[in-house]
């Protein structure tokens, strides 16, 4: 019995024992190892982040990462700063999975390419201003890298500089407000581990689906909000049979032909079309055949321009009633 009772202490003790221990993410270093940096958790479930504001010599980021390399925090900040590159050396010191970079003026994102190895969760680019044009060889070594974000930062094109050098298990895309007018025919088509592609407020006319991979896809979001697309082809979300969620907002598509939309619509779980001069004449009379009981915002968003007397119809309205006067 004696024995017995010591086993379950011994169990007890090892059970409180594993509870209690700090995972070593969850560990800042000392505030004067890492000054003038500092170190916090930006969210409760959140790992801690060692974040850096206001720096003006990119030799403080790699003395910083260098006399903390004891301590295992995944996340590094930049904000507010202005430095010629971030270290490429601060990915060997440090095993870095998230990046991220807010309103600073920098001359090129790294000096050299970063060498990765392992898996590089996020690159987030918010509000960077670049002395030289973008330069996407210097992702061509993160050869792991999850998800890129890319937001109020001059990127003109898509063309075979982001092909050739980003990785091609990229997850994530996004590109937004950044003047993006340009995509290269086939800019996706070898990144087959895409599940969401957000390309919004920029200057993009045109969509094809070349542009995305051919076999059937993971996408299971894809974006072109606040663009200047008047048309989408007939084949554009074909093969596509993960996709759930599409957002066109505020562009200039005027026709929802049943060719592009009425294979797609159905198995949507979020689609957002407002702010576009929709159409919602004779071409358009395939959606009353389509069960939109569930459509409701702000999952299922659109409405009708013309004809005058529909102007302002919600799609999820519309009903034979509508398209009397139309030809069977």
């Amino acid at each position: 019995m004696e024995s017995k009772t010591t086993l379950i202490s011994v169990l007890l003790l090892v059970f409180v024992s594993v509870c209690l221990a700090k995972n070593p993410k969850d560990i800042c270093p000392p505030s004067d190892l890492i000054q003038p940096c500092y170190c916090e958790k930006s969210c409760v479930n959140c790992h801690v982040s060692l974040k850096c504001d206001e720096v003006l010599n990119q030799d403080v980021l790699t003395d910083v990462v260098r006399k903390s390399n004891d301590y295992q925090y995944g996340t590094f900040e930049l904000k507010d700063s202005s430095v010629q590159y971030v270290p490429a050396s601060l990915f060997s010191i440090q095993k870095i999975e998230s990046l991220y970079i807010f309103t600073s003026s920098m001359v090129s994102w790294f000096d050299m390419a970063p060498q990765v190895d392992y898996d590089l969760d996020v690159l987030h680019l918010n509000g960077v201003r670049m002395t030289r044009k973008v330069q996407f060889d210097l992702f061509s070594g993160m050869k792991s890298l999850k998800r890129l974000s890319i937001m109020h930062t001059t990127v003109r094109r898509l063309d075979d500089n982001f092909i050739n050098n980003i990785p091609k298990n990229l997850k994530q895309l996004v590109v937004y407000n950044c003047s993006l007018s340009r995509l290269n025919d086939n800019v996706l088509t070898l990144f087959t581990q895409l599940e969401s592609v957000e390309l919004d407020y920029g200057k993009i006319k045109e969509v094809k689906r070349s542009m995305f991979p051919a076999r059937p896809s993971h996408l299971k979001l894809i974006s072109f909000s606040r663009q200047k697309i008047e048309s989408l082809p007939g084949d554009l979300f074909s093969n596509m049979p993960a996709l759930k969620e599409l957002k066109l907002v505020g562009n200039l598509i005027g026709e929802m032909s049943k060719d592009t939309f009425a294979s797609i619509v159905p198995r949507l779980t979020s689609f957002k079309i407002h702010g576009n001069p929709i159409k919602c004449g004779c071409s358009i009379h395939w959606i009353t055949s389509i069960d939109r009981s569930k459509w409701r915002g702000p999952w299922f968003t659109g409405e009708c321009k013309s004809p005058k007397e529909l102007a302002r119809k919600e799609l999820k309205d519309l009903n034979n009633s509508h398209f009397q006067h139309c030809k069977e």
